[in-house]
């Protein structure tokens, strides 16, 4: 695996884990549960990683020890996800609810544009 690959999977692990409602609140869903900006950590001249930020939420991964480290804005830590950890939360299915068809119900205003 790429770097660019792994650290596709540890961004798309952060946004699953704040996607889960991890202490939002009654805010508009969609924008508490998106990356608002990514930062590359240096230390002594050398990449170590990088810093997501989210309205209630921080993420660091430091690529060295394949961790990812979740706080709340401004407080402690809340999560702490390792290597595998990181594959595991990433890949896992999804629960979407999907709204039903009723029989019979006329679906023609639904036109792709």
């Amino acid at each position: 695996m790429t770097n660019s690959q792994r650290l596709a999977t540890v961004r798309k692990s952060f946004l699953r884990w704040i996607g889960e409602d991890h202490g939002s609140s009654d805010k508009d869903p969609d924008t508490s549960s998106e990356i608002l900006s990514e930062s590359i950590l240096v230390r002594n001249d050398f990449y170590c990683g990088r810093r997501f930020r989210a309205e209630f939420h921080e993420a660091v991964w430091f690529i060295e020890e394949d961790t990812l480290k979740i706080f709340q804005t401004g407080g402690g830590l809340v999560s702490v996800m390792r290597g595998r950890e990181i594959d595991e939360f990433a890949d896992s299915p999804s629960i979407l609810v999907m709204p039903s068809r009723s029989v019979g119900e006329d679906h023609s205003a639904r036109r792709a544009a």
